[in-house]
């Protein structure tokens, strides 16, 4: 009776590993490594476009006392700017112009 059980469990084992082996579908390699970037809920991922020169120029004619004085431009001194510069800066919102400013003072202040 040892001898069937031994006998019996023998030939399952190892044909059952062959099957769930062969049911197993192979792996592929991806052509092209894929990227997810997790972003927390909630947060807005920013677009960037390159600066036209319209619109750098729509900018440094009415915020350039602010780049040569160092000085940020609070919120009302951008949207004022937005609408003495309508079709220069239809597309930009005040933060925009605001870190456009802020960026140029610190290129400035790395040249110095």
């Amino acid at each position: 009776l040892g001898a069937e059980l031994n006998l019996g469990l023998s030939t399952k084992q190892p044909q059952e590993t062959n099957q769930h082996q062969q049911q197993q579908p192979p792996v592929q390699q991806a052509s092209e490594p894929t990227s997810t970037i997790l972003v927390p809920k909630g947060v807005k991922v920013a677009n960037k476009r390159k600066w036209e020169t319209n619109e750098v120029n729509a900018v440094e004619k009415h915020l350039n006392r602010f780049i040569k004085t160092c000085t940020v431009p609070g919120k009302k001194d951008c949207e004022a700017c937005i609408k003495a510069e309508p079709d220069a800066l239809k597309d930009r919102d005040w933060l925009a112009v605001k870190f456009f400013v802020k960026n140029r003072i610190t290129a400035l202040k790395r040249k110095m």
